[in-house]
């Protein structure tokens, strides 16, 4: 897939978020939703707490260790994954998952 600027700053990222958490609540089986994107994805960390996402994890060196080349966004090397996390039953998720990444 190709980046298209044109395309940025329009709000499309925050309605496809706002489906996923609706058709998530309206699910009698879903309670939780998790989302990892890159510890230098700045605007993307924000959209995301904003919605009411929590961080929960680090999966330190994560694009490191499975990407061939470095990513960089804004100048910033783009290494570990930051995951996040929210409860859609309206509770504040009580838990910090420890996870880890294997290959």
């Amino acid at each position: 897939m190709r980046w298209r600027p044109a395309y940025q700053h329009r709000g499309i990222a925050k309605a496809l978020l706002a489906t996923a958490i609706a058709v998530c609540q309206a699910a009698p089986t879903c309670d939780e939703l998790q989302i990892g994107t890159g510890n230098s994805s700045l605007r993307q960390l924000a959209i995301y707490q904003h919605a009411g996402f929590e961080m929960i994890a680090v999966w330190v060196n994560f694009f490191v260790d499975n990407y061939p080349d470095p990513i960089y966004e804004a100048g910033l090397q783009c290494k570990s994954m930051v995951r996040l996390s929210m409860s859609t039953t309206g509770e504040v998720a009580q838990r910090v998952e420890n996870e880890s990444f294997t290959n």
